[in-house]
């Protein structure tokens, strides 16, 4: 349950904190006081802390006493604590809506997960916005891929796929790739994945050139010999302006000094050898002097 490191990397990723592990101390004593309350009921038993939970959230406290205590409601796995949070979940305050789904995300309990989907299907932007967070923080791969898959707009598509990515769901990026979903947003998603084979491939398919353009950009993005190997290679294969460009931008990406140099080395072209040096020089470094200093005296590095 105490999951909270896990859940502090993924929220500040997603921008939003939880209220327990933010330096947001209220300025009236007493919602400080409450708050120091709240914490207090987390050790304490379920049968004694819910029913005060119950109190703050449906009293008149301020909003951001009511966040800590549906953040503290997260952290018990009793059906009255689960069926507190998915009241708050679905009416209410939206600020505290979207806090409550996210404190679901927290508590990680697959039944009330679950019931975020019918939430998400009738939520506005900010409420999906929310469920997806939730799913992500939990690990929720499947319906995040549900989501991409049956998107009814190319951004609520992209940003299902974009935490697919985060979460290294190579699987459901396939599937979602063969079915022709997203091809932009799949493009960055594989390349947070680390997916050099998809993001090859989508290299090599010229039936869209921007697609392509992207990909071959994005393999720069994968920090490994292969992918630096895979963009000299492209460089080297492709008889498209765009694409040679678009391979020397990975490598520029990827500060691949030595890659770029054999390029420059193995070039007769003068305006080749114009474009590679430039490029050199962007990135720095000790193989850039010395081939300015080569260029400048008439011979090869």
């Amino acid at each position: 349950m105490r999951r909270l490191t896990a859940i502090l990397l993924a929220c500040t990723w997603i921008g939003t904190v939880p209220l327990m592990a933010a330096d947001q101390t209220p300025a009236n004593p007493q919602d400080q006081l409450a708050m120091t309350a709240l914490e207090g009921l987390m050790s304490a038993p379920a049968d004694r802390a819910l029913p005060l939970l119950q109190k703050v959230l449906n009293g008149n406290r301020s909003t951001e006493v009511k966040r800590r205590a549906l953040f503290v409601l997260s952290q018990f796995e009793e059906p009255q604590a689960q069926t507190l949070l998915l009241e708050s979940a679905r009416n209410g305050n939206p600020e505290l809506r979207q806090e409550a789904i996210r404190s679901i995300g927290i508590g990680g309990r697959d039944d009330t997960l679950a019931a975020l989907s019918e939430i998400y299907r009738g939520g506005d932007e900010a409420i999906r916005e929310a469920v997806l967070e939730a799913w992500m923080i939990s690990d929720r791969e499947q319906e995040i891929f549900e989501v991409a898959m049956n998107a009814s707009s190319s951004e609520e598509a992209e940003r299902a796929i974009q935490l697919l990515g985060v979460m290294d769901a190579r699987e459901s990026l396939q599937r979602l790739q063969q079915a022709g979903k997203g091809s932009s947003g799949l493009v960055q998603a594989f390349a947070i994945a680390d997916d050099l084979d998809s993001l090859k491939a989508m290299a090599n398919d010229a039936s869209d050139p921007a697609v392509q353009i992207e990909a071959v950009q994005a393999i720069g993005i994968i920090d490994n010999d292969s992918a630096r190997v895979a963009l000299q290679q492209i460089y080297r294969d492709t008889r498209s302006a765009e694409v040679r460009e678009a391979a020397l931008q990975g490598m520029l990406i990827a500060d691949d000094e030595a890659g770029v140099l054999k390029l420059y080395q193995g070039s007769n072209d003068p305006a080749e050898k114009q474009q590679l040096l430039r490029t050199l020089t962007m990135i720095g470094g000790d193989a850039a002097l010395e081939a300015i200093d080569a260029a400048l005296e008439g011979r090869s590095p």
